[in-house]
């Protein structure tokens, strides 16, 4: 059963989750900023409709290669049919509810951003 996206089963994330896994980007990053000033960019072009989910995707999955908790981490932001394996993209297998789901972490987690 679903709810806004969310399987029951399945943890709903809050801003505090979407902040800890930012820190986490941050941490491993932190010799590399320009990658994770990379990330910051993927989630404002996906918060601005430049990307859709799969650009999205796409690009994580492209700038986390290597750091397979990252992925792990990430793919807990994203809708079902969207995750991520071991830094290999998942089936495309989607719903309306699952997009819905992942733009409203991604809203939550950008929420206090100053462009």
């Amino acid at each position: 059963m679903k709810d806004n996206g969310v399987d029951a089963g399945q943890k709903r994330l809050t801003e505090q989750d979407a902040l800890a896994f930012l820190k986490d980007v941050k941490v491993a990053f932190q010799d590399e900023r320009e990658k994770y000033d990379e990330f910051i960019k993927i989630m404002k072009d996906f918060k601005a409709f430049e990307i859709n989910t799969i650009g999205v995707r796409s690009r994580v999955n492209e700038l986390f290669k290597g750091h397979k908790d990252l992925i792990l981490g990430f793919n807990n932001f994203l809708p079902n049919g969207y995750k991520m394996d071991d830094g290999v993209d998942a089936s495309q297998n989607l719903t309306r509810n699952d997009a819905l789901g992942f733009l409203q972490a991604v809203k939550v987690a950008f929420q206090n951003e100053r462009e």
